[in-house]
């Protein structure tokens, strides 16, 4: 069988040195193109790539061609499957690198007239965080309404974080909001409360000051109230105030059904801090944040995944895994979703590269 040809190891520059061949650039500088018509357009530009890359393989002699030979095919290419305004334009593009390089670089925010102050500058935050964090790949897929983005407005700042025990509820927001620009979601406040033996009045303290700190930080907030089920954090908490007498001991009825058990940690932490001294430096109330875990018994799901244990044996037994809050099943459900997405042909394919950090460099 025939061997496909495929495209040149090396491409000499118009200063002599050799690179290795990089078919994205390629797609780059197309979609560059597009946009000097003023019409930018990924997707174009990738598809066009694709078939550049088959004659470049195609018609060349050895293992390095120059960047020149490579121009002239993406032109001839272009322009054979239905683009001339495009060729030219690659053409035009190709010729000035420089200045592209210079242009991709920039970031040029532009403010309308009619806009009012308090506008003004979170319209500024966008258009500056759009254009510095992501390609212009992305942002053209944007604007073909194929890709949503969120969290313009805080770059570099998390869209939404949990709290858990805390003292303060106005302390407790104030430490959040150094990393966290949108939602902050009290899990289970009345734990946190009953742990200080809270009184009415501590009650009443805890939504206004809460309400009051949430609207200056610019933060929304969730309070996650008399839920199913305590929070993991609440450690032995979980015994009140509102299941006080409702928990089953670890070997009572609510593990009757269960056939096995795994877990993930076999070491309990009953003073897990998370945050290092330099971040604690950073927050209000200088404190650490704290987790408590306990020691589980069961055998680890790792022993499992390497075949050293058994894990379920037949379509009826009934397993039990604590995760201690790793969201294990976010992730597998994620993969189930986007498999069956790409079974059933939905949404649109994006090349990974349009995402990496370097691609604007």
């Amino acid at each position: 069988m025939t061997e496909p040809p495929t495209p040149p190891a090396w491409v000499r520059k118009r200063d002599g040195s050799r690179v290795p061949f990089d078919a994205d650039k390629i797609s780059q500088a197309l979609f560059a193109a597009t946009e000097t018509l003023g019409r930018p357009d990924a997707f174009l530009a990738r598809e066009l790539t694709d078939g550049v890359l088959h004659f470049v393989a195609v018609e060349k002699d050895e293992d390095t061609l120059t960047t020149a030979q490579i121009a002239e095919i993406v032109g001839k290419t272009v322009r054979e499957l239905g683009q001339p305004a495009l060729a030219e334009a690659f053409a035009s593009f190709a010729a000035a690198p420089r200045i592209a390089k210079d242009i991709d670089n920039a970031i040029v925010l532009h403010a309308q007239r009619d806009v009012s102050p308090q506008h003004l500058f979170p319209n500024l935050v966008r258009e500056y965080t759009r254009q510095a964090i992501y390609s212009r790949q992305v942002l053209a897929a944007q604007s073909d309404g194929l890709l949503v983005l969120t969290g313009l407005e805080t770059p570099g700042e998390l869209e939404a974080c949990t709290i858990g025990l805390f003292e303060s509820a106005v302390d407790a927001l104030a430490d959040l909001r150094l990393y966290t620009g949108g939602c902050a979601a009290f899990d289970g406040p009345e734990y946190a409360l009953f742990h200080r033996t809270a009184t009415p009045a501590d009650l009443d303290r805890f939504v206004s000051e809460s309400s009051l700190a949430s609207r200056f930080l610019g933060l929304r907030t969730v309070v996650n109230l008399n839920s199913a089920e305590p929070p993991p954090w609440a450690g032995e908490l979980a015994r009140g105030p509102l299941f006080a007498g409702q928990l089953p001991a670890p070997d009572d009825t609510a593990l009757a059904a269960v056939d096995k058990g795994f877990g993930n940690n076999p070491d309990a932490h009953n003073e897990l801090i998370v945050g290092s001294a330099e971040q604690r430096a950073k927050r209000p109330s200088n404190k650490e944040f704290r987790r408590n875990y306990h020691a589980m018994p069961y055998p680890l799901l790792a022993n499992v995944i390497s075949g050293n244990i058994r894990g379920r044996e037949n379509d009826t037994e009934a397993i039990f895994y604590s995760n201690n809050s790793s969201g294990l099943q976010f992730a597998a459900v994620g993969r189930l979703v986007y498999e069956r997405a790409k079974a059933a042909k939905l949404g649109v394919p994006l090349p990974i590269e349009w995402f990496l950090q370097d691609i604007r460099n």
